[in-house]
């Protein structure tokens, strides 16, 4: 809820986890436990950024929808960096 907007009940199990270190831009450092899971929602919902933080706000320049082929070719940061070699991993889409 907290990145999209979107309340699901139950997201099913965390299909990567990784465990990062980063420097934020106020110089300080934090280890974040990153969660990620794989939910199937309706096209037509709409991201919000209303959950978002001050900082998240401040990073982050825009998100959407990426149809595979434009995700795996992005020149735009994404994160996690490997996102496309996780959906495939976890099956939700074919190489």
């Amino acid at each position: 809820m907290e990145e999209t907007g979107f309340l699901v009940d139950d997201p099913g199990p965390v299909v990567e986890r990784r465990i990062v270190t980063l420097q934020l831009p106020d110089g300080e450092w934090v280890r974040a436990d990153e969660q990620f899971f794989l939910i199937r929602i309706g096209a037509a919902r709409k991201l919000s950024t209303e959950r978002w933080t001050d900082l998240e706000h401040e990073m982050m320049a825009a998100h959407h929808w990426w149809p595979a082929d434009e995700l795996r070719s992005a020149a735009e940061q994404v994160w996690p960096e490997n996102l496309p070699e996780i959906l495939v991993r976890i099956g939700a889409w074919q190489t």
